[in-house]
């Protein structure tokens, strides 16, 4: 549920086709950790769009550019972020939602183009949906 990309695929590789063809990926909604890190437009746009970092003391206030902080910390690893990706069917669900979006993993990686998609409108909600307290209550509701 939520997991982060941590395999670069290995279509020719046996144990990697074994893997990819029982695994799921459950996706809620727009979960931000499951596109990481080789969606870039999500490190490098919908993140630093989510919302203000910063901490408030008294007439101090710290705030962090996010944008410019990812850039210069990620910048030069795009290729290398690039190269993970998921493992198996991904399965999209969301709060409401009576059914479940499924997406098989395809070497051409077209499976991406979904999971790519960045909202409209961008907020703390990126990481309030990764919640493993979301994740069952929103299976639970599915029907059988």
């Amino acid at each position: 549920f939520g997991a982060p990309q941590v395999v670069v695929p290995d279509h020719s590789n046996t144990l990697w086709r074994r893997l990819n063809d029982i695994t799921t990926l459950f996706v809620n909604s727009y979960d931000v950790v499951p596109r990481l890190p080789s969606c870039l437009d999500w490190v490098f746009e919908a993140i630093p769009r989510c919302g203000d970092l910063g901490k408030s003391f008294g007439p101090i206030q710290v705030r962090v550019d996010l944008a410019e902080t990812l850039q210069r910390k990620l910048g030069h690893q795009r290729q290398a972020m690039c190269d993970y990706d998921t493992v198996g069917t991904l399965a999209f669900i969301g709060e409401g939602s009576r059914c479940v979006r499924r997406v098989l993993h395809a070497e051409d990686e077209s499976h991406r183009e979904l999971l790519g998609e960045v909202p409209t409108k961008v907020g703390g909600f990126i990481f309030e949906q990764h919640a493993i307290a979301g994740y069952v209550a929103i299976i639970a509701e599915l029907p059988p």
